[in-house]
């Protein structure tokens, strides 16, 4: 009996402890991960470029103050605006 409690290759078992994972890694990561701001200089590149981005409404090219930033695809830019929107929220 405890060895069947021990199978490594019980698919239910595998489950669950990857949704207590998820769970804890959930909790750990995402609780209050708006309190400590941005950290370094290239988060706040990215950040004006998206927020310049949301504000004129141009979401093909990257911009920042209306000028071309073409340092990175504008994937990034999309995803953080994108969920701006969803929240209902600015940059």
């Amino acid at each position: 009996m405890l060895s069947d409690s021990l199978d490594t290759h019980n698919p239910r078992s595998t489950r669950v402890d990857l949704v207590f994972l998820t769970l804890l890694c959930g909790f750990t990561y995402l609780f209050g991960i708006t309190d400590y701001g941005v950290a370094s200089w290239h988060e706040s590149i990215r950040l004006v470029t998206a927020i310049d981005m949301q504000d004129r409404g141009d979401w093909i090219v990257p911009t920042i103050g209306g000028s071309p930033y073409l340092s990175k695809p504008p994937m990034l830019y999309w995803t953080t605006i994108a969920i701006a929107e969803i929240a209902g929220q600015k940059v």
